[in-house]
């Protein structure tokens, strides 16, 4: 795996929860052995996204201007927002259990539907 691939499939599992547990992101040997990948590629990998997450940290700073936020929440994402946490029939809580594991009985939490917006509008620049 390409070092690109290996650092879009990191952000994509963070994004996605896939690579984290609970709320903690998995440890270097543990993205290692799941994304079936050596310790030190990931290692670098995580070192590249590193740097990315700087370099765009210090372009934000760079332009930063006044601006007018503007804040919006609506309840409307019922068809898609579900709970992943569940309480299982020996007590732990699993994310997403399958069907291997202990079964689960009943969920951590309610969904909350709800969506959020944050506009940012900056004289002279596209909303």
């Amino acid at each position: 795996m390409e070092q690109g691939e290996l650092c879009r499939d990191l952000l994509q599992g963070l994004i996605s929860s896939e690579l984290t547990f609970g709320t903690r992101l998995l440890t270097e040997p543990e993205l290692a052995q799941k994304l079936q990948v050596s310790r030190m590629k990931i290692h670098r990998a995580l070192d590249v996204l590193r740097r990315k997450f700087a370099d765009v940290a210090q372009l934000a700073i760079a332009d930063l201007q006044e601006a007018q936020l503007s804040v919006a929440a609506e309840d409307v994402a019922e068809p898609i927002a579900f709970v992943r946490r569940y309480f299982t029939a020996d007590g732990s809580v699993a994310t997403n259990p399958s069907s291997k594991g202990p079964k689960p009985v009943r969920r951590c939490d309610e969904s909350d539907n709800t969506v959020r917006l944050i506009r940012f509008k900056r004289e002279g620049k596209k909303d």
